[in-house]
């Protein structure tokens, strides 16, 4: 069996599951490392649409840090450690926009 490398990551860092180009875990890595992965390599995210009752499309502009500084985008980010695709559209509603999403009945 193939060992997973996983980083010494500092206390409470995001994690981030790093997969080749057939989707298949490679590795894992600490947030502060991202910007380190290589042209093969993939990390798993998320995008949404926020559209209002006029049917206009929400779109943010990215913080001045990260991989894309000042971008007009779609509200979008990484898949944390085992989080799936809708906890993390969640999550980054919640952490971009301060959008909250319930759950419906």
């Amino acid at each position: 069996m193939k060992r997973i490398y996983k980083p010494k990551v500092k206390e409470n860092e995001t994690q981030y599951r790093v997969y080749d180009k057939n989707g298949k875990l490679k590795r894992i890595i600490a947030q502060s490392q991202e910007k380190e992965i290589e042209d093969n390599e993939w990390l798993k995210g998320v995008s949404c649409f926020v559209i209002n009752e006029r049917d206009e499309i929400l779109i943010e502009k990215r913080v001045s840090k990260g991989l894309t500084p000042g971008k007009l985008d779609l509200c979008s980010g990484h898949i944390d450690g085992k989080e799936t695709p809708t906890q993390a559209m969640i999550r980054e509603l919640k952490e971009e926009l301060g959008i909250r999403i319930g759950r419906s009945h």
